[in-house]
């Protein structure tokens, strides 16, 4: 079970969604994590929701559904989950046109996955590793967004320090007063 911290995290548009990508630092190396299929999504106040479909229609690709969530004002909101983040910013486009704010369109698919599980730097990940050019790389399909299969998944890890290699780049400067 590696347990490391958060190094690099990107988002890759496939032809059928989008992965996220994970980098980790732990005491025997690099190692990957690759969530697959992943939906971007922001929320839209309830009494929106009907001229946001009206507006996006059927593209970009997105669906919306009710979550018991609710926005500062106290006012229920619906989450609009897309395939890919570039249909998301296309419908955050076509809404911010027609005076229609979405709420956490801003948020990044990585930052948001890590946010919503409460990893801020240091994670554990379980499961079985596949090896490529070397390195482990765990894969989790992440379809609908919170349906995994069962043979890894990862979660917050109270970190002590486990990186015995730290390396220091001086930075030459100067002030001018």
């Amino acid at each position: 079970m590696p347990e490391g911290f958060v190094l690099t995290r990107q988002w890759l548009e496939q032809p059928d969604g989008q992965d996220l990508v994970f980098w980790l630092a732990t005491d025997r190396g690099p190692v990957k994590v690759v969530i697959e299929n992943h939906e971007s999504v922001f929320f839209l106040p309830l009494p929106q929701v009907s001229a946001a479909r009206r507006i996006l229609g059927d593209k970009p690709h997105w669906r919306d559904a009710a979550v018991p969530l609710c926005d500062f004002q106290q006012t229920p909101v619906h989450a609009c989950y897309f395939t890919s983040q570039k249909d998301l910013n296309i419908a955050r486009s076509r809404l911010w046109q027609a005076n229609i704010q979405p709420l956490e369109a801003d948020i990044r698919p990585t930052d948001r996955y890590l946010m919503e599980r409460f990893i801020t730097g240091a994670m554990s990940v379980e499961g079985d590793a596949e090896t490529f050019d070397g390195l482990p790389v765990y894969r989790i399909h992440d379809y609908y967004r919170f349906s995994i299969y069962p043979h890894c998944w990862w979660f917050p890890w109270i970190s002590r320090p486990l990186i015995q290699r730290i390396f220091c780049i001086p930075l030459p400067c100067r002030v001018r007063i």
